[in-house]
Parts: C-alpha cells; sequence; structure tokens
C-alpha cells in the first residue's frame, strides 16, 4: 500500500489498479503451473519464431520434430527448456504494472496490461535468439579457456541475457512512458 498525505496526518492510500494486479498475479500463478504440463507443441508459438529467426541468421533451417525444432548444422535442439515462456511471464508482469502505474483510468490500465504481453512476447523472442546467438557464440570460448565450466557455461549465458535485457526492458520503457505523463509529479496510486 501506498501512504499519501491528507489533512497534515499519514493514510493509507489503496492503489486504483488493484483489479489489474490480482489479475496479473492470477494469470502468472495460472500460467506457472500450466508450464509444468506444457510440452514443445503447447509453446509452439516461442519455439517457431525463434528456430526460424535462428535458421535465417545462421543458413539453418530447422527440423520440427515433435515440438521441438533441430538445427543439424548448430547442433542445438531448441525445445522447451529454450521458450523463454518463464521470462515472457515475468518480463509481462513487470511491464504491467510498470504502464498501470502510469494509466490514469481503468481502461488504460486494462490495455496496458494487454500492451504489456503483447511487447513483452515480442521481447521475449528477441531476446530467445540473443541468447541463443550469444550462446553459439561464447560456449566455445568458455569450452576452449575452461573446460571444467564448460557444463554451466550454457546457463551462465541465459542468466547474464536475461537479466540484461530485463533491466534494459524496464528501463527504456520507463523512459518512453515518462514524456507521456510528465505532467503528474508521480505515477497513479
Amino acid at each position: 500500500m501506498f501512504f499519501g498525505e491528507a489533512n497534515g496526518t499519514y493514510r493509507m492510500v489503496r492503489p486504483l489498479w488493484v483489479p489489474q494486479m490480482i489479475f496479473m498475479v492470477f494469470v502468472f500463478i495460472l500460467f506457472k503451473w500450466g508450464y509444468r504440463h506444457a510440452t514443445n507443441a503447447h509453446l509452439s508459438a516461442f519455439l517457431s519464431p525463434t528456430s526460424t529467426i535462428i535458421g535465417l541468421l545462421y543458413s539453418s533451417p530447422g527440423e520440427n520434430m515433435n515440438g521441438s525444432f533441430s538445427h543439424e548444422k548448430l547442433k542445438i535442439v531448441i525445445d522447451k527448456s529454450c521458450s523463454g515462456f518463464q521470462f515472457w511471464l515475468l518480463l509481462s508482469t513487470l511491464l504491467g504494472v510498470l504502464m498501470c502505474q502510469y494509466a490514469t483510468t481503468t481502461s488504460q490500465r486494462w490495455v496496458s496490461v494487454t500492451v504489456a504481453w503483447l511487447v513483452g512476447y515480442i521481447c521475449t523472442i528477441w531476446v530467445n535468439v540473443s541468447r541463443i546467438t550469444a550462446s553459439l557464440t561464447l560456449e566455445p570460448l568458455f569450452k576452449s579457456t575452461y573446460p571444467e565450466l564448460s557444463s554451466i557455461s550454457h546457463q551462465s549465458i541465459g542468466i547474464a541475457i536475461h537479466l540484461g535485457f530485463l533491466i534494459l526492458i524496464y528501463i527504456l520503457t520507463e523512459y518512453l512512458i515518462n514524456p507521456f505523463f510528465s505532467n503528474e509529479k508521480h505515477p497513479a496510486s
């Protein structure tokens, strides 16, 4: 809850976007649970575009094998663990909360939630391609320089890329949203 000053005393102020926040948390938990039971085929909306873009960048067409995509030339398989679904959930929730803080009407808040999911999806595909490209570039260096760390190099690269992009997208979104609401002193509460 947020605190606001009224008549010289402090009182609790309930954020106006509580319904949207509850909805986003509910969807986050529901999708998180659903991910546990999802197969590669369920995540094709994330896997297929990622595989297609990687295929175009490296001239390596991906072969669909029960929902996962095998790139023989690159010696990689893009499957559920590469989908970026967890990243999409986290990023979409972060963007939704950020945008709802600035929205001034209920309809703007609901539009913000929808836009957050769409922007989150587009960013997730971009981040997945960046992560796979970084892994393809950096893993051979890790294996030749630090062979004892080669087993964790893929995960380390993924963590660094995801965290870096999460921070970058947050800062960029804050920067892009702020001019539209510059006449207000604080985000809506």
